[in-house]
């Protein structure tokens, strides 16, 4: 027995040793200045056809090494509930426990620590770039993101005589989907300007993830606001909040499936204080064939000839059609409506020491209405009725419609302090898509 576990050790000592001797990183060549006098000459030599041969191939050997690590999760496709409650063990949850130096080291772990900076845009001619009145298009972007800095969970631990180079390098991946887990956040600028219109946008992201091994959960919140220069350009979709909490379930080292509740909120549709009180202070000749519009000047109940103001096509018509004035008054006012939802998510990722790339998408069928605004009604001077609040605009929540949101984050990695980075987010909520994509650089503190 001690002999066949002598020989069990010896093999997999030998094992590792060797990967490591394979997966050697081969170095850039010194340019040679004296045998390759011009630039051209030396990208042609065999010194750098070399190096590209070998770098492949290194590239090559720590993908197959990643697959034999005795520490990554086997692919798994049926979750058990039976061992989910062995992984998570409730019983031995005891918040007395809990010290206050352990509230300030994970007040600094999850709130100051593994901080980015990124910075991004660009800057081109409008669809009709022969208008030279047009200015031109750009996009700035500023981020502060806050990466997960816990215990390195899927990280390989030396149990077979690992170099600590290596076992460090693993530490430093930081995938989008749960490398690591604990507070990661994320706080954006973007200005913007598209055939000659301005507006900006922000947009606070935060989320607490715990994993355990192959499960978890997390809780998150998210609100975006877009403010436009001009009161024409509000629209649907300007500004929501949600917020849920889900179960996580790892497929394996690059998979994740999530399931749990999602709600979210965005402004609903009313008029504004100035056009109530003015309606309600007209009177409003339906009879006529301009329909005329008078207004009680004095405040005396009644509609005198020198009190006309116009017909209905110039006053009331461009405010019963035009729903940007209603969202306008929506971002002032914050008349909120309230829906949930379930949300099941999906997460891909793959990551070495030279690039990363991660693609994830969410979905919320079947959403209700938790809470919508009562539905008043005005009337004008003559009795004439409209709604003033809970106006039935297409882009109004409305239970039983299918909403998505995804995106894909990809980049180079520069060293250990610069990456180059292309991020994409869609979404779609309340019926209304909306779509941003970035390219910039990314630095990490």
């Amino acid at each position: 027995m001690r002999k066949i576990i002598l020989l069990l050790f010896c093999a997999l000592f030998a094992r590792t040793m060797f990967s490591q001797d394979v997966c050697a990183k081969p170095e850039f060549p010194l340019w040679d200045k004296e045998c390759h006098p011009f630039v051209g000459s030396f990208i042609n030599s065999p010194e750098v056809k070399g190096y590209f041969i070998n770098l492949k191939e290194y590239i090559k050997c720590e993908h197959e090494k990643s697959k034999s690590d005795t520490n990554r999760l086997p692919t798994q496709y049926t979750p058990s509930l039976a061992e989910f409650k062995k992984e998570v063990n409730f019983d031995k949850i005891n918040l007395r426990d809990v010290t206050t130096d352990d509230v300030l080291k994970w007040t600094k772990d999850n709130l100051f620590s593994s901080i980015e900076l990124s910075f991004g845009g660009f800057i081109s001619r409008p669809k009709d770039f022969a208008d030279l009145t047009i200015p031109d298009d750009y996009v700035y972007s500023f981020g502060i993101k806050k990466k997960a800095s816990e215990s390195c969970v899927t990280c390989p631990q030396n149990v077979f005589g690992r170099k600590d180079e290596e076992l460090k390098k693993d530490e430093e991946k930081d995938s989008y989907a749960f490398n690591k887990h604990g507070m990661q956040y994320k706080i954006t600028w973007d200005f913007i300007r598209v055939d000659g219109r301005e507006y900006s946008e922000s947009r606070q992201y935060a989320r607490y993830t715990k994993i355990f091994n192959r499960y978890g959960f997390w809780i998150e919140g998210d609100h975006k606001n877009r403010v436009n220069a001009l009161v024409e350009d509000y629209g649907s979709n300007q500004e929501y909040a949600k917020g849920g909490v889900r179960i996580l379930y790892r497929v394996n080292q690059n998979i994740n499936f999530t399931f749990g509740y999602n709600v979210r909120a965005t402004p609903w549709a009313a008029y504004t204080d100035e056009f109530i009180s003015f309606y309600e202070n007209t009177y409003w000749d339906t009879t006529s064939a301009a329909q005329n519009v008078f207004y009680d000047f004095n405040n005396n109940s009644q509609w005198e000839n020198e009190e006309l103001v116009g017909t209905y096509t110039e006053i009331l018509d461009p405010v019963l059609n035009e729903p940007y004035i209603t969202n306008e008054y929506n971002a002032k006012k914050r008349i909120w409506a309230w829906t949930g939802s379930p949300v099941f998510g999906v997460d891909l990722f793959s990551e070495t020491e030279f690039y990363f790339v991660n693609v994830w998408a969410n979905f919320y069928p079947y959403p209700k209405d938790l809470r919508v605004p009562a539905v008043e009604i005005i009337t004008s001077g003559n009795d004439v009725a409209i709604k003033a609040f809970g106006m039935e605009a297409d882009w109004a929540p409305t239970e039983d419609v299918f909403e998505y949101d995804g995106g894909i984050e990809a980049g180079i990695k520069l060293g250990k302090k610069f990456s180059i980075a292309l991020s994409g987010e869609l979404s779609n909520y309340y019926g209304v898509q909306d779509y941003k994509t970035t390219f910039g650089v990314k630095y990490k503190l």
